[in-house]
């Protein structure tokens, strides 16, 4: 059981962030935290504001509910979607956070209410919503390909999206399963122990030409973090805030059994979501064939892989790091789908990191890779 939840017959539910599948309605967590905070279509509880019921695409990711300082901050200053009241316990400490927080919400015009502590509480989804607690609009959820185009944000409600570029087909090199690099128009050499397959994709476009997000007045080249299978919210919520501050574009998240933005998540993620550009996708694997048709290099992590992290040559081109579920890692299909694998050298005595640890580390090697480092 992980930490947070609503409270029910005066006990605290937990936050999960993988409900099983249900059809009709993708079984994300935000659809649970929708009906027990209120969220886009509802009341919440304690007469929390309501509004009205967005769209499926527009709901899917989840978000309504933001808890704890920093979060609630950066929803303010971010604009990037509507606010609709925040909360603030009464007897709370003055700190210059909280005179932050009142300032950007009365410039954007969202009501600050004082609420008794006990009400607050009752209505938080967190242990620890450090007095602050605001519902909002849902996250805005754009496609894969705005993902792939680098689609900047807006700070007006979601992605400002103007097409992709045709890809070039000049230069470049073909890669292998285990990441291992061949001569332009010639296949890699299997690798047996990196599960890539070690397909030739040359026949996918060439990654260099392609350029996906790189074309005029758009963003940089795509840097994409996908989670396959991420479900604790603890973990979905670290990998988000260290993506954003490696300066990844966009996530891409499975619809089904996974970790979506629940009041955990958020919190954790210390604001990062406000930052994030998110698709929702039916399938992993499938996914994966698409980024790869569009010329961005996907590379899973995975413990057994034989290449290393930190021999990653491609991460200054369109790339989308790869991490699987706790426990169980990369699904096999989505190994298959992956470009190459690489794992993280160790030298402990431990055998493997934690999936928000792995994915933090990789995420800076694109950065520094990407920065010249």
């Amino acid at each position: 059981m992980v930490a947070g939840g609503a409270r029910k017959g005066g006990r605290r539910q937990p936050d999960r962030g993988a409900p099983p599948a249900r059809s009709g309605r993708g079984g994300t967590g935000a659809g649970r935290a929708r009906g027990a905070a209120g969220g886009a279509g509802g009341g919440t509880p304690g007469g929390a504001p309501g509004g009205r019921r967005a769209s499926p695409r527009a709901s899917g990711i989840g978000g309504e509910q933001v808890e704890g300082r920093r979060a609630v901050r950066e929803l303010l200053a971010a604009r990037r979607r509507p606010a609709r009241e925040v909360w603030l316990s009464e007897g709370i400490p003055d700190a210059p956070i909280l005179d932050e927080i009142r300032d950007l919400a009365a410039a954007a015009g969202v009501p600050v209410r004082r609420v008794a502590r006990s009400r607050l509480t009752s209505a938080a989804r967190t242990e620890a919503p450090q007095g602050v607690l605001a519902f909002a609009a849902p996250l805005p959820e754009a496609t894969l390909e705005e993902l792939i185009a680098g689609a900047p944000l807006n700070r007006t409600g979601g992605l400002t999206f103007g097409g992709s570029d045709p890809g070039t087909g000049e230069g470049g090199a073909v890669l292998g399963g285990g990441g291992q690099m061949a001569a332009p128009g010639q296949p890699p050499a299997d690798d047996p122990s990196s599960g890539g397959g070690g397909r030739s994709k040359s026949a996918k476009g060439n990654r260099r030409g392609a350029g996906a997000g790189a074309g005029r007045g758009r963003g940089p080249a795509a840097f994409l973090l996908v989670l396959d299978g991420v479900t604790d919210p603890h973990n979905l919520g670290a990998l988000l805030r260290s993506a954003e501050g490696a300066g990844a574009t966009g996530v891409v998240l499975p619809r089904h059994r996974a970790a979506h933005v629940t009041p955990t998540v958020a919190k954790a993620a210390a604001g990062a979501i406000e930052h994030l550009a998110f698709a929702v996708v039916p399938g992993i694997p499938a996914a994966l064939a698409s980024l790869a048709a569009a010329g961005v290099w996907t590379v899973g992590l995975d413990a057994g892989a034989t290449a290393s992290l930190w021999g990653l040559e491609v991460a200054a081109e369109p790339v989308a790091v790869v991490m699987g579920a706790e426990g169980h890692g990369l699904t096999r299909l989505a190994r298959q789908r992956c470009d190459m694998l690489v794992s993280i050298p160790q030298r402990g005595a431990i055998g493997s990191l934690n999936v928000a640890a792995a994915g933090a580390l990789a995420c800076f090697e694109v950065a520094r890779r990407r920065n010249g480092g």
